[in-house]
């Protein structure tokens, strides 16, 4: 398997998993604005 597919197999799995535990998104949130800075958000 390819490095390519290996990475696709993983994202696949991981979506299949379904959303992430309120707990870890929570601390995710909490780091990223911490380490977020000055920069303003890009919300496309």
């Amino acid at each position: 398997m390819t490095a390519a597919a290996h990475s696709a197999a993983a994202h696949s799995a991981a979506a299949q998993a379904g959303p992430l535990p309120e707990d870890v998104t929570a601390a995710c949130d909490a780091v990223g604005s911490a380490r977020r800075g000055p920069m303003p958000a890009c919300n496309h």
